[in-house]
């Protein structure tokens, strides 16, 4: 885990190149967020770097779409194996994800890249659902985070509660 929550914090990060890490999560204050000048070449580099990263960035909960574009536009420009298996279930896109986590909630933000048909080498397409899956606790999705989202989105992608699979065996 990786704060950028600083102007300090940043500025460590281009000093401690390379990571070399399997699977990373950055968090992000809204002031850095705001501010992609100083931390997009310091990702940018860092991807570079470690093009086999599984990176995960957590942002603000109250986060407008306008505010993530340059790290979805990052994470387009991010190629990696795992983002070729269209056999999985509600999106291929799974070594760059958002997610946020507010009033016990943890939801990733639907990548958009997920709105459009997957198109494969050989021609075909394969569509998926946007999806915003959500971790919590209580049984259903509270009304507040449906309408947090249905007001970012134009056309809101579908939300679902997270479930632990059924086929897990350390029981």
């Amino acid at each position: 885990m990786i704060n950028m929550h600083t102007y300090e914090e940043v500025n460590t990060l281009t000093s401690r190149r390379p990571y070399h890490a399997y699977s990373l999560t950055w968090r992000f204050s809204h002031d850095i967020l705001r501010q992609p000048d100083f931390w997009s070449p310091v990702l940018r580099n860092y991807l570079k770097d470690n093009p086999f990263t599984l990176l995960s960035i957590e942002v603000p909960p109250d986060i407008w779409l306008e505010e993530v574009h340059l790290l979805w536009k990052l994470a387009q420009e991010h190629q990696f194996p795992v983002d070729h298996d269209y056999t999985v279930t509600h999106t291929p896109y799974r070594s760059f994800l958002l997610f946020s986590r507010a009033k016990g909630l943890v939801w990733k933000w639907p990548d958009p890249r997920e709105f459009t048909p997957l198109m494969l080498h050989d021609g075909q397409k394969v569509s998926y659902d946007p999806l915003c899956l959500v971790s919590t606790s209580e049984k259903s999705i509270p009304k507040w985070f449906l309408k947090h989202i249905s007001e970012r989105y134009p056309s809101p992608p579908g939300v679902k509660r997270w479930q632990k699979p059924d086929d897990d065996d350390s029981n």
